[in-house]
């Protein structure tokens, strides 16, 4: 039974590894928030938005980027929990899924982060902010 449930385990988190690394993982949308993407520059499609909007999307980013160390804290607590009483019968499949998760809240942080560094420049940089609004406009004028 314990087999059982260690597999299904697995195969769920197989499938939220294929998610997030598909076309809904967080890096691809923000990015298309962002307005990057193919002879686009990154930060246009925030740049539209005003000094409100950006002040949210800000403070929002850094608490996701906090709360994204606190989830890798306690999963080195748990790695740290497991090598120290397991030892060595610590299952392949059970590192496995740590690591994977390490890899993903990892790769969540540096994205929150760069969002957050990107709406903290445009707020801070009003006139460059205006000027990537517009080439953004026109970008999307090309596309259309």
């Amino acid at each position: 039974m314990e087999t059982n449930v260690n597999n299904e385990a697995s195969r769920a988190i197989d499938h939220s590894i294929r998610a997030a690394d598909g076309l809904y993982s967080l890096h691809t949308l923000l990015d298309h928030l962002q307005g990057g993407g193919e002879g686009r520059i990154v930060g246009a499609g925030l740049a539209r938005l005003g000094p409100d909007h950006l002040a949210a999307i800000y403070q929002g980013a850094e608490a996701q980027a906090n709360e994204c160390l606190r989830g890798l804290a306690a999963i080195l607590q748990v790695l740290t929990f497991t090598t120290r009483h397991l030892g060595k019968e610590v299952p392949v499949h059970v590192v496995q899924d740590i690591s994977a998760h390490l890899q993903g809240q990892t790769q969540a942080l540096e994205c929150w982060n760069t969002l957050a560094d990107h709406a903290a420049y445009l707020l801070n940089e009003p006139l460059i902010a205006r000027d990537l609004a517009g080439h953004y406009a026109d970008k999307e004028e090309d596309v259309q």
